[in-house]
Protein backbone atom coordinates (compact mmCIF):
# COMPACT_ATOMS: atom_id res chain seq x y z
CA UNK A 1 0.00 0.00 0.00
CA UNK A 2 2.94 2.56 0.60
CA UNK A 3 4.27 1.61 -2.90
CA UNK A 4 0.90 2.36 -4.25
CA UNK A 5 0.73 5.55 -2.35
CA UNK A 6 4.33 6.41 -2.91
CA UNK A 7 3.55 5.79 -6.98
CA UNK A 8 0.63 8.14 -6.22
CA UNK A 9 2.80 10.70 -5.28
CA UNK A 10 5.33 10.44 -7.65
CA UNK A 11 2.67 10.01 -10.93
CA UNK A 12 1.25 13.78 -8.78
CA UNK A 13 4.92 15.61 -9.07
CA UNK A 14 5.54 14.20 -12.46
CA UNK A 15 1.97 15.70 -13.96
CA UNK A 16 2.29 19.15 -11.72
CA UNK A 17 5.94 19.24 -13.60
CA UNK A 18 5.02 18.94 -16.84
CA UNK A 19 2.06 21.21 -16.23
CA UNK A 20 4.14 23.97 -14.70
CA UNK A 21 6.57 23.37 -17.89
CA UNK A 22 3.42 23.70 -20.15
CA UNK A 23 2.42 27.07 -18.46
CA UNK A 24 6.40 28.01 -18.84
CA UNK A 25 6.19 27.53 -21.84
CA UNK A 26 2.97 29.26 -23.07
CA UNK A 27 4.63 32.27 -21.01
CA UNK A 28 7.55 32.11 -23.04
CA UNK A 29 6.03 31.94 -26.54
CA UNK A 30 3.45 34.87 -25.10
CA UNK A 31 6.75 36.84 -24.19
CA UNK A 32 8.09 36.23 -27.86
CA UNK A 33 4.86 37.43 -29.23
CA UNK A 34 4.93 40.55 -27.30
CA UNK A 35 8.39 41.43 -27.78
CA UNK A 36 7.73 41.02 -31.38
CA UNK A 37 4.69 43.08 -31.55
CA UNK A 38 7.01 46.11 -29.85
CA UNK A 39 9.93 45.57 -32.39
CA UNK A 40 7.00 45.95 -35.15
CA UNK A 41 5.55 49.04 -33.95
CA UNK A 42 9.21 50.60 -33.24
CA UNK A 43 9.95 48.96 -36.98
CA UNK A 44 6.68 50.77 -38.11
CA UNK A 45 7.98 54.05 -37.37
CA UNK A 46 11.11 53.83 -38.55
CA UNK A 47 9.69 52.35 -42.18
CA UNK A 48 7.33 55.69 -42.23
CA UNK A 49 9.97 57.79 -41.60
CA UNK A 50 12.04 56.42 -44.74
CA UNK A 51 9.00 56.60 -46.79
CA UNK A 52 8.06 60.14 -45.99
CA UNK A 53 12.60 61.38 -46.72
CA UNK A 54 11.93 59.29 -50.23
CA UNK A 55 8.72 61.26 -51.02
CA UNK A 56 11.11 64.31 -50.04
CA UNK A 57 13.73 63.29 -52.15
CA UNK A 58 11.60 62.53 -55.25
CA UNK A 59 10.05 66.45 -54.95
CA UNK A 60 13.44 68.66 -53.85
CA UNK A 61 15.04 70.49 -56.07
CA UNK A 62 17.97 71.12 -53.18
CA UNK A 63 21.04 69.21 -53.01
CA UNK A 64 21.47 69.30 -49.54
CA UNK A 65 18.10 68.40 -48.87
CA UNK A 66 18.61 65.36 -50.93
CA UNK A 67 21.68 63.69 -49.29
CA UNK A 68 20.28 64.62 -45.72
CA UNK A 69 16.85 62.54 -46.37
CA UNK A 70 18.90 59.88 -48.00
CA UNK A 71 20.93 60.56 -44.59
CA UNK A 72 17.60 60.06 -42.38
CA UNK A 73 16.83 57.00 -44.42
CA UNK A 74 20.29 55.38 -43.57
CA UNK A 75 19.78 55.92 -40.00
CA UNK A 76 16.29 54.70 -39.63
CA UNK A 77 17.44 51.34 -42.12
CA UNK A 78 20.39 51.03 -39.36
CA UNK A 79 18.07 50.98 -36.14
CA UNK A 80 15.82 48.57 -38.12
CA UNK A 81 19.31 46.04 -38.37
CA UNK A 82 19.46 46.99 -34.30
CA UNK A 83 16.19 46.23 -33.32
CA UNK A 84 15.90 43.04 -35.77
CA UNK A 85 18.78 41.92 -33.73
CA UNK A 86 18.21 42.67 -30.72
CA UNK A 87 14.37 41.54 -30.75
CA UNK A 88 15.87 38.18 -32.65
CA UNK A 89 13.77 39.15 -35.04
CA UNK A 90 15.54 39.04 -38.50
CA UNK A 91 12.45 39.45 -41.42
CA UNK A 92 11.35 42.52 -39.08
CA UNK A 93 10.30 43.80 -42.34
CA UNK A 94 10.25 43.43 -46.12
CA UNK A 95 12.84 43.23 -47.45
CA UNK A 96 14.74 42.65 -44.27
CA UNK A 97 16.79 45.48 -43.25
CA UNK A 98 20.07 44.33 -44.64
CA UNK A 99 18.30 44.57 -48.26
CA UNK A 100 17.40 47.77 -47.29
CA UNK A 101 20.53 49.46 -46.66
CA UNK A 102 22.15 47.98 -49.61
CA UNK A 103 19.38 48.84 -51.68
CA UNK A 104 19.21 52.35 -50.18
CA UNK A 105 22.82 52.96 -49.82
CA UNK A 106 23.10 52.30 -53.84
CA UNK A 107 20.32 54.75 -54.52
CA UNK A 108 21.48 57.12 -52.82
CA UNK A 109 24.40 57.02 -55.11
CA UNK A 110 22.48 56.67 -58.31
CA UNK A 111 19.72 59.23 -57.03
CA UNK A 112 22.53 61.95 -56.50
CA UNK A 113 24.32 61.16 -60.00
CA UNK A 114 21.91 61.71 -61.92
CA UNK A 115 20.50 65.02 -60.10
CA UNK A 116 23.91 66.73 -60.47
CA UNK A 117 24.42 65.76 -63.81
CA UNK A 118 20.42 67.01 -64.78
CA UNK A 119 21.16 70.10 -62.99
CA UNK A 120 24.29 70.35 -64.75
CA UNK A 121 22.87 69.55 -68.01
CA UNK A 122 20.16 72.59 -67.14
CA UNK A 123 23.06 75.04 -66.28
CA UNK A 124 24.97 74.48 -69.84
CA UNK A 125 21.81 74.69 -71.96
CA UNK A 126 21.04 77.87 -69.91
CA UNK A 127 24.57 79.32 -70.66
CA UNK A 128 24.25 78.54 -74.14
CA UNK A 129 21.62 80.66 -74.55
CA UNK A 130 23.17 83.29 -73.05
CA UNK A 131 25.28 85.74 -75.64
CA UNK A 132 27.33 87.68 -72.81
CA UNK A 133 30.34 85.60 -72.04
CA UNK A 134 30.82 86.73 -68.97
CA UNK A 135 27.64 85.39 -67.94
CA UNK A 136 27.85 81.99 -69.62
CA UNK A 137 31.41 81.53 -67.31
CA UNK A 138 29.70 82.65 -64.45
CA UNK A 139 26.87 80.30 -64.89
CA UNK A 140 29.56 77.33 -65.95
CA UNK A 141 31.24 78.20 -62.58
CA UNK A 142 27.74 77.92 -60.65
CA UNK A 143 27.68 74.14 -62.71
CA UNK A 144 31.66 73.30 -61.28
CA UNK A 145 29.92 74.43 -57.48
CA UNK A 146 26.99 71.88 -57.78
CA UNK A 147 29.53 69.27 -59.56
CA UNK A 148 31.54 69.81 -56.35
CA UNK A 149 29.52 69.25 -53.90
CA UNK A 150 27.91 65.91 -55.77
CA UNK A 151 31.76 65.03 -55.61
CA UNK A 152 31.28 65.66 -51.82
CA UNK A 153 28.39 63.64 -51.65
CA UNK A 154 29.25 60.34 -53.77
CA UNK A 155 31.08 57.76 -51.70
CA UNK A 156 31.49 55.22 -55.01
CA UNK A 157 34.77 55.97 -56.58
CA UNK A 158 32.71 55.23 -60.29
CA UNK A 159 30.19 57.64 -59.53
CA UNK A 160 32.36 60.26 -58.34
CA UNK A 161 33.87 59.27 -61.82
CA UNK A 162 31.22 60.64 -63.67
CA UNK A 163 31.09 63.73 -62.20
CA UNK A 164 34.87 64.40 -62.85
CA UNK A 165 34.59 63.46 -66.45
CA UNK A 166 31.59 65.88 -67.02
CA UNK A 167 33.86 68.90 -64.32
CA UNK A 168 36.73 68.22 -67.01
CA UNK A 169 33.69 69.14 -69.57
CA UNK A 170 32.66 72.41 -68.57
CA UNK A 171 36.30 73.35 -67.52
CA UNK A 172 36.74 72.72 -71.20
CA UNK A 173 34.04 74.79 -72.15
CA UNK A 174 34.62 77.54 -70.20
CA UNK A 175 38.56 77.37 -71.50
CA UNK A 176 37.14 78.00 -75.35
CA UNK A 177 35.08 80.40 -74.14
CA UNK A 178 37.78 82.55 -72.84
CA UNK A 179 39.66 81.86 -75.58
CA UNK A 180 37.22 83.01 -77.72
CA UNK A 181 37.04 86.14 -75.59
CA UNK A 182 40.87 86.51 -76.20
CA UNK A 183 40.82 86.02 -80.11
CA UNK A 184 38.03 88.71 -80.62
CA UNK A 185 40.14 91.46 -78.30
CA UNK A 186 42.90 90.50 -80.33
Amino acid sequence: MTTICAGAVLLFIVVIIIIIYQYQKKAEKRNIEQKKAAALKFAQRHVQIIQESMELINKSKNLKTIIGRFDTILENVDRLIVLAKQYDYPDITKPVPSEMKEFYTKDRERFIREYVLEQVADEIERAKTITRKPSKIAILDKALLLLFDGKKALRDENQVGVILEKEKEIRDLIKHINSDKNLMEA
